[in-house]
């Protein structure tokens, strides 16, 4: 699996994550993020990330999981 994420570095929060089977798919999604990102004052974090489950990434990249409040799962 292949995992969009999308952290607010300045405030240290998941915004969003999403989840992929195929990584073209995951890379052009990512590729759309950061060009949404450049209109916007806030400079986050995006990347994709590959981990056999989203525990499995919990635990491989546990700071991007400190602040749960926030997020949204698609």
């Amino acid at each position: 699996m292949y995992f969009l994420i999308n952290y607010n570095r300045r405030d240290a929060k998941l915004v969003c994550i999403t989840e992929y089977a195929d990584s073209a798919v995951a890379t052009k999604a990512k590729l759309e993020s950061e060009i949404e990102a450049l209109n916007g004052d806030v400079k986050n974090e995006i990347v994709i990330l590959e981990a056999d489950s989203l525990a499995a990434l919990k635990d491989s990249h546990g700071r991007y999981f400190n602040d749960l409040t926030n997020i949204r799962m698609k």
